[in-house]
């Protein structure tokens, strides 16, 4: 099975240092949001779990 191709790319606006611009890549499909600081933090809380749950479960 291939792996896909997926981009992520995540950057700050200027001017403002509390939003941010979070892009998501595939060969079909290409996402764009702009979002604060707080949902940004709360997304990578998400990941973060989810990563450590699988870990731990492969354990």
């Amino acid at each position: 099975m291939a792996k896909p191709v997926i981009k992520v790319a995540i950057r700050r606006i200027k001017g403002n240092s509390n939003m941010f611009e979070f892009v998501i890549i595939t060969p079909f499909m290409k996402s764009q949001f702009v979002l604060p600081r707080e949902m940004l933090n709360k997304m990578r809380i998400a990941i973060e779990r989810v990563l450590f749950l699988k870990r731990d479960n492969q354990s």
